[in-house]
């Protein structure tokens, strides 16, 4: 049975809400923290199930999807365009252990949103997460 997301308080007052989705229980401990001392309310799902389900159903706004490339129950891309339809305001950063270049196929051609390879130093994520929310523009980099 799926747990409930995870919502940690935000440290500064800001008003970003990240979904974080990652089969990894681990994974998911490790980067809501980090984001969580960065200041973000952090909502985190298990899976791409879950992750639809919040999309759905939570009050709030939520500013970005941070997924993982592969999990079991549905691919991060095969997430992201259901997630778009519920929420098409969300902005997308992609996480894998998989090569770069891996990914760019599973998106069977759909927008290239930013990706980031696990595993990764805190403060690039950090910094990669700023730079996508501080960004003024809506939809994947052309």
């Amino acid at each position: 049975m799926p747990r409930e997301p995870k919502t940690l308080q935000k440290a500064s007052g800001e008003s970003e809400t990240i979904l974080l989705v990652d089969d990894d229980a681990d994974v998911r401990a490790f980067v809501g923290n980090l984001l969580q001392k960065e200041g973000y309310l952090v909502l985190e799902a298990s899976g791409s199930t879950e992750a639809l389900r919040i999309c759905a159903q939570y009050e709030g706004p939520l500013h970005l999807l941070l997924t993982d490339v592969q999990m079991p129950d549905m691919s991060g891309p095969e997430l992201v365009p259901q997630a778009l339809a519920l929420r098409p305001h969300l902005l997308v950063l992609y996480m894998s252990a998989q090569s770069g270049e891996t990914f760019h196929v599973l998106l069977k051609g759909q927008p290239a949103w930013p990706f980031i390879h696990k595993p990764f130093a805190p403060e690039v994520l950090a910094q990669k997460v700023r730079d996508l929310l501080g960004s003024s523009t809506q939809g994947p980099p052309a």
